[in-house]
């Protein structure tokens, strides 16, 4: 299908609603065909097929024949100990629920501990190196990531059949998905120690972000139109075949 040139970026929440349903997600959509387009302050109801695809339909031109990659917030391996693959973590995320509730930040805090071998927790290797949160981690909520890694994942189980998972699979089908963290991106994009709403507001002056979590789906997005090169060149070692990588991030 040729070069990749659009890129969608998707900040992760697990918040819901009253009705205990997942809230919508920030989504940023860059496409760079021709006269480079920069949209945010998008939403999405879900990482799903249809919602991904009326996205798109709503935002830019014809997409056949191009390949989208969908860069999010969202941990989709979890550690070498535990020997774990993303399909298993995928399979079980489908029907999981805890006290009854399908989403939030308890059940998903409970779907990950039972992955746990002992009270020891264990990190990724890429985790290690940018100094990334676990999922396996309740508190602080602030910094919580298991929760909206949830939520994406048991979005994802619902239908895995319409997207690449990168770099686990081949990426043969038209939407490829990879993980990102926004936090690694200010800083190698930006060189912003930390998220900063104005600075990225003056650089990009004709783009609107409301607040940091459109600013984060924004700087998800262009990271990975900088990081192409990345799909093809990392090749997971048996230590990291089940972890999986963050975008952007050089793999040692």
């Amino acid at each position: 299908m040729g070069k990749i040139k659009i890129f969608i970026g998707i900040d992760q929440t697990g918040a819901v609603n009253h009705k205990g349903e997942p809230r919508h997600l920030n989504v940023s959509l860059i496409d760079l065909r021709k006269k480079p387009i920069y949209l945010t302050g998008l939403k999405l109801t879900g990482l799903t097929f249809f919602s991904v695809q009326s996205l798109l339909q709503e935002n830019i031109s014809q997409i056949k024949n191009h390949q989208v990659l969908i860069c999010v917030d969202t941990v989709f391996g979890l550690p070498h100990e535990l020997q774990t693959k993303p399909q298993e973590i995928m399979k079980r995320s489908k029907k999981f629920s805890y006290n009854q509730k399908n989403y939030g930040a308890e059940t998903a805090y409970n779907f990950f501990k039972q992955f746990l071998l002992s009270e020891v927790i264990p990190e990724r290797t890429v985790e290690t190196l940018v100094k990334a949160n676990s999922v396996f981690n309740l508190k602080p909520y602030q910094k919580n990531i298991g929760c909206g890694s949830y939520r994406i994942i048991k979005n994802l189980a619902q239908d895995p059949t319409w997207f690449s998972l990168w770099p686990f699979d081949k990426l043969d089908k038209q939407f490829i998905i990879a993980e990102g963290y926004p936090s690694y991106f200010w800083r190698t994009e930006f060189n912003c120690p930390r998220r900063d709403l104005k600075y990225l507001s003056e650089k990009f002056k004709k783009l609107n972000f409301a607040n940091l979590d459109h600013a984060d789906s924004f700087v998800l997005a262009y990271g990975a139109s900088k990081s192409l090169d990345k799909l093809s060149t990392i090749k997971l070692s048996k230590k990291t075949q089940h972890e999986g990588w963050i975008l952007g991030v050089p793999y040692a």
